[in-house]
């Protein structure tokens, strides 16, 4: 809902408020909307971030057999040193954080070229099919995320952290045990280790106490936790028969009951593409080899459509009887979600 300065100040008047408060409390409001990190210039940090990896990916995709080793790491170090350098002068800036923790990040993601070039310019590693060389490439990286962290405190730094912690598991995990079928436990791993990064997230939001979106580092947990979680229990359910997918429904309707609760609508969409899945899965049983295939699919969009609509419209009613439905030590727990 947006509001005119002379309709806050009406409003505030009739609410018997002085005006030299409402006048210094708009001016707040004024300037924290300026700062608003949705805003369209925040999208223009992350996308020319995302610009400059499509960039690298495509230069070393094309050039990889040129360089060694050695070169590899040289540039990825010379990369790294420079993103941080520039980082650094423009996080002096309050109004320039956003582009400076980029910038950092990127000098992050830097880290496990660098780490690959040293160990294969001094071969320390020649078994090619050791996890040990991606073991030590993700714990490189982790550490490096958290240096950065302590000294840049910005969300966006959580994404390297959590991905290579991740992929740190689901390596070194199979790897300790020397399991023969390492897949089926990696899908095992990594809808334990989601579950976990949620919890980890939940105690994120539970104890900050700012709710500014800019310092929203559980935002990065709940989305590589719910990726985690919902990737490996799509791959575990999936291969079971009609019962034990009707167990993933019900796992995927239950995240979107978490994300409104939770108010993370990263839970929301995972959930929703779960169920899309299945009653996808379910009309092609139904009218397999049929020409009616592709209605049914049209009409389970359509319901889909229809029943956001209608939450759009009855989000507080729904998300209030929900909350109030529940016990007061579960309330209590969802204190600080984000508004």
């Amino acid at each position: 809902m947006k509001i005119s300065r002379e309709q806050f100040l009406k409003a505030a008047e009739k609410e018997g408020l002085p005006k030299a408060q409402t006048e210094v409390l708009w001016t707040a409001l004024e300037q924290g909307k300026s700062h608003d990190p949705f805003s369209f210039s925040m999208w223009m940090f992350y996308f020319g971030a995302l610009v400059i990896l499509a960039g690298m990916g495509w230069f070393l995709s094309f050039n990889w057999g040129l360089f060694g080793g050695g070169s590899l790491f040289i540039i990825a170090t010379a990369y790294a040193a420079l993103f941080a350098f520039i980082g650094n002068i423009l996080w002096r800036k309050p109004e320039l954080r956003i582009p400076a923790g980029l910038l950092i990040t990127l000098a992050v993601c830097m880290v496990p070229l660098a780490i690959y070039g040293l160990e294969d310019y001094f071969q320390v590693w020649p078994n090619p099919i050791s996890y040990a060389r991606e073991i030590s490439i993700e714990i490189g990286t982790i550490v490096a995320g958290l240096v950065a962290l302590w000294f840049y405190p910005f969300p966006f730094l959580m994404a390297p952290i959590y991905f290579s912690a991740w992929l740190l598991a689901i390596d070194a995990i199979p790897s300790m045990i020397g399991s023969e079928d390492s897949w089926k436990l990696r899908e095992r791993i990594s809808l334990v280790l989601g579950l976990m990064i949620i919890g980890i997230a939940f105690a994120t939001d539970k104890g900050k106490e700012s709710k500014s979106n800019e310092k929203d580092y559980a935002f990065w947990g709940y989305l590589f936790g719910t990726l985690a979680f919902w990737m490996g229990a799509s791959s575990v359910f999936w291969r079971g028969g009609e019962e034990i997918r009707f167990i993933y429904l019900l796992i995927n309707l239950v995240l979107m009951v978490v994300s409104i609760l939770l108010r993370r609508k990263v839970m929301m969409i995972f959930g929703a593409l779960g169920t899309f899945i299945y009653l996808v899965h379910l009309a092609d049983d139904i009218f397999r080899d049929s020409p009616l295939f592709p209605v049914a699919v049209s009409a389970i969009g359509l319901l889909i459509m229809y029943l956001g609509v209608m939450y759009q419209k009855n989000a507080v009613w729904i998300e209030q009887k929900m909350t109030d439905s529940l016990p007061s030590w579960i309330k209590n727990l969802l204190k600080n979600r984000p508004e």
